[in-house]
């Protein structure tokens, strides 16, 4: 549940910076940065934008915790 939660407010691109997230998620900081360093090292396209203080996926992706991979679109004919 925590992990898809996370996934899900990462996908909004809504999360705040690392202590509001932390704070939303009822965790640490150290603690969420460990779950975000994690997903990064399963294959998530996790970045962090300074403008929009939020963390977002760099593009489409599908999964959870196991691994990512991107999603492409078939060229239009």
């Amino acid at each position: 549940m925590f992990a898809a939660y996370l996934s899900h407010l990462i996908q909004q691109a809504h999360t705040g910076t690392s202590n509001e997230l932390a704070r939303k998620l009822g965790v640490s900081r150290s603690t969420l940065m460990d779950h975000i360093n994690k997903l990064k090292g399963s294959g998530a396209p996790i970045a962090y934008c300074r403008v929009r203080k939020s963390y977002y996926y760099t593009h489409k992706c599908e999964g959870i915790i196991v691994s990512f991979k991107e999603i492409t679109h078939p060229a239009a004919e």
